[in-house]
């Protein structure tokens, strides 16, 4: 016999007669005993509520986590109750079932993350025995294992759920379970706004929503493409989810092939962030009739090009920022707010712009000297911003310029050092403690704590691997910093250095490469391309960083090549490096980075292009008396006039 699921009940002592015990009069206790007579295990406070030493918060959040399902009483005191929606956010939290049961009042009582679940109607104008029986009923029904999250960051601190909210919700939620769509645009959701508004925040805070990891079992799936994505690498993130192998991931024609194969009886929300062409979503478009996709981007004119259901996501309203505010001083939106008026202020002086009043709500709850709220608004209005900095029109903002500027400044210099050097790292990629100490030149306990107070100043955001991210808009704003301070070549210098010195691809066998390195990739990928591009415009300052990476990896762009355009990702870098070995005479480096150019002319069927390299190789170890180098790149030329 299946065992009947354990009961959290949530209510309002407000919604309940004050006679508890006798079930006559109180409804809570009617409930609970003809649950307990039919063999559920109910939790009720005025029953179960051990003498623990915990608080009684704490008491309760720890019984809503031990039991299978959460009955909320939905009354016309329960959402008044912080008890009822601590409740309520810690079964939202560990995605348990929340059965609502509506006892007075309407409808619109029901919170609005609850607005789609069933709720039984349980008023005295119905019968109560066809209630319970209801009741029953939904207790019964099986519920599905939430999805698994794959890099859907973390929401911030201070995270606010924005009117737009329950509307995106919903549409990510429409039509997914009997599905009648007949073209895959029709499965798309785009989040459109400028940088810095809060689209990915929103897309992120979907993917946590318990109905929607319920109605995607098989996995809500996070990918942030950014300007120049490598999409066949992006296809392959995806794919090796599911057990595929990343080489099956060589170009995006292919790789859309395999992940329309791989996904077809899975049923998953997609969500590529921070898009900006409309030739990269197409790339994506694999997915079944029951699977969907979020696009956030700050281009209006990608849902013309491929359409899809379009939620422009603008400024902050008044209340919306007033919220956000009192999320970072942990002050409940229905609290007394003595400063609502210099709060409203703040708001209009950044004009609604979501992560600049992020910053400012991280100095006002540190309550620091000189950053009261009054204090505040005197600062703000001083505008002074980073004039003289260059940056791009795409990232740059002003109201961003007035909040970022205090924060800044406020911080102690070698903060402030460590903020700027932020901005060489790859943007829209995570990054360890590991590569930031190095980077700074810290120990592994100093560049905790100093990730830890920016993470408290807005400044970076912690993901749930334990990796760190910067926004891409303050990342920009890093850079620029940087570079203004004529810092950004011995930063970079370190950056390039410690990934080449971390990874192992000569001593290590291919298929231990993604368990060691795979959170590299996209470190390497930025900067090989970046130094191929420095190198060209000025090859002495870079002859010897170029080295260091491309030598060290040149197994890895060889063995794990992307094709995009027809172009082996990393064909470039290699041929930029045969350069520098040729002008500096490196005999055998030469031959090494040739063998490898060689493997990738055979992989791209351009025989004669491979003859030609492996006869150069040839030469050159012959010139260096590499006997066994050339029984190799003979080898490699038979296998030249071996391929059909």
């Amino acid at each position: 016999m299946t065992q009947k699921p354990s009961i959290f009940i949530s209510y309002g002592r407000g919604d309940d007669d004050a006679d508890y015990e006798n079930p006559n009069k109180s409804f809570l206790r009617r409930l609970y005993n003809d649950l307990i007579a039919d063999g559920y295990r109910v939790w009720w406070d005025r029953e179960h509520m051990p003498a623990r030493g915990a608080t009684f918060l704490q008491e309760i959040q720890d019984a809503v986590t031990v039991h299978d399902k959460l009955v909320l009483i939905v009354g016309e005191y329960a959402m008044d109750s912080k008890y009822v929606l601590a409740e309520i956010e810690q079964a939202q939290r560990l995605c348990k079932p929340i059965i609502p049961l509506l006892i007075n009042g309407d409808y619109s009582l029901i919170p609005s993350s609850l607005a789609n679940y069933h709720a039984p109607d349980f008023r005295e104008t119905r019968d109560y025995g066809k209630a319970i029986n209801e009741l029953k009923r939904v207790l019964e029904e099986p519920q599905p294992d939430p999805a698994s999250l794959y890099n859907v960051p973390r929401l911030p601190r201070g995270y606010i759920e924005r009117d737009e909210f329950p509307n995106v919700r919903d549409g990510v939620l429409s039509d997914a379970i009997n599905p009648t769509v007949t073209q895959e645009e029709d499965q798309i959701v785009y989040i459109q706004g400028p940088g810095g508004i809060g689209k990915s925040t929103i897309a992120s805070a979907i993917g946590r929503v318990c109905e929607v990891r319920r109605r995607y079992p098989d996995n809500i799936i996070f990918i942030t493409l950014g300007k120049t994505p490598i999409i066949a690498q992006k296809q392959g993130d995806i794919g090796v989810i599911f057990g595929d192998l990343r080489d099956n991931y060589q170009d995006p024609d292919t790789g859309k092939t395999n992940l329309k194969r791989i996904l077809a009886n899975k049923q998953i929300l997609l969500v590529l962030d921070d898009v900006w062409s409309h030739k990269d979503i197409e790339a994506f478009m694999v997915l079944n009739p029951r699977s969907r996709m979020i696009v956030t981007t700050r281009d209006y004119s990608l849902a013309l090009k491929v359409e899809g259901h379009e939620f422009d996501i603008t400024k902050l309203t008044v209340t919306e920022g007033l919220n956000l505010l009192s999320a970072w001083q942990k002050r409940t939106p229905d609290a007394n707010n003595p400063h609502e008026e210099q709060e409203r202020q703040i708001i209009d002086i950044l004009d609604g712009y979501t992560l600049a009043l992020a910053l400012v709500g991280a100095k006002l709850a540190q309550k620091r000297s000189g950053y009261t709220h009054v204090e505040m608004i005197e600062r703000l209005q001083q505008e002074r911003t980073f004039s003289d900095l260059k940056i791009d029109e795409d990232d740059k903002n002003f109201n961003l310029e007035k909040s970022l500027y205090l924060s800044y400044v406020d911080l102690s210099e070698i903060d402030q050092r460590r903020f700027r050097e932020l901005g060489v790292v790859a943007p829209n990629v995570s990054f360890d403690l590991s590569l930031i100490a190095s980077l700074w030149q810290d120990t592994d306990y100093d560049a905790q704590d100093a990730l830890n107070r920016m993470m408290g100043n807005a400044l970076v955001n912690k993901l749930d691997d334990g990796k760190w991210q910067q926004h891409v808009v303050l990342r920009a704003y890093a850079d620029a910093l940087l570079r203004n301070a004529n810092e950004e070549h011995d930063v970079f210098t370190r950056y390039v250095e410690h990934v080449s010195a971390t990874v192992e691809f000569d001593t290590l066998q291919m298929q231990t490469w993604n368990e060691r390195y795979e959170h590299l990739y996209p470190h390497i990928d930025y900067l090989g391309n970046t130094l191929t591009v420095r190198y060209t415009a000025n090859n002495n300052r870079y002859n010897d960083l170029l080295n260091k990476l491309i030598y060290q990896v040149r197994p890895y762009i060889s063995n794990r090549p992307i094709v995009s355009d027809g172009n082996y990702r990393g064909l470039e870098w290699l041929l930029t490096a045969n350069k520098y070995y040729a002008y500096s005479n490196q005999k055998r480096s030469q031959s090494l980075i040739l063998s490898e150019v060689g493997i990738i002319y055979i992989k791209l069927g351009r025989k004669e292009d491979a003859l030609e390299t492996y006869q150069k190789v040839l030469s050159l170890q012959r010139e260096v008396c590499d006997i066994e180098g050339e029984a190799t790149t003979l080898t490699n030329i038979g296998a030249v006039y071996s391929v059909q």
